[in-house]
């Protein structure tokens, strides 16, 4: 689906959906255009259910991360987040940023996270203290298999 077809589908939707499925398959590289769907994203008031699949996108990954922040941060109902950016790439400051901005959404209870960026041991423990600070978090999976310079040592840090 093309950017303006996905703006049409954002502007033509019921925003009591609660349950919504986000699949970027093709090159989106702007910054701009992801800002434009996460500014349509928060007229979903109702959303209970999130799935963002940026992974075919490197460049949305690299620089959309935190204008999906700031619109999910804003959903107060969300109780499943699930970001999936495994063939992407990002820095690990901006997964920590991203998290940080979504924890203020306090209804999240599940959230699945399939990660690639350039962890190193010390990045997981700043990824453990902000996925601790989900006040209401019953369910985590973390995926972080695509990360090269992470070894087995860093999970000592989610015990």
């Amino acid at each position: 689906m093309k950017f303006g077809a996905v703006d049409q589908f954002l502007n033509e939707k019921n925003t009591q959906v609660q349950s919504l499925q986000l699949f970027f398959k093709q090159k989106i590289v702007s910054a701009q255009i992801a800002k434009q769907i996460t500014n349509k994203l928060q007229q979903f008031r109702y959303l209970k259910y999130l799935e963002v699949d940026i992974s075919e996108n490197p460049q949305l990954c690299y620089y959309g991360l935190s204008q999906f922040g700031d619109s999910i941060k804003l959903q107060m109902n969300l109780t499943t987040l699930e970001l999936n950016m495994k063939n992407g790439f990002t820095n690990s400051y901006q997964v920590i940023e991203f998290l940080n901005q979504v924890k203020q959404c306090a209804s999240i209870t599940t959230m699945t996270l399939n990660l690639r960026a350039n962890f190193i041991s010390e990045d997981v423990k700043d990824l453990a203290f902000v996925i601790s600070q989900f006040q209401n978090l019953k369910t985590l999976k973390l995926d972080l298999s695509q990360n090269q310079l992470l070894n087995l040592n860093a999970l000592i840090y989610f015990n």
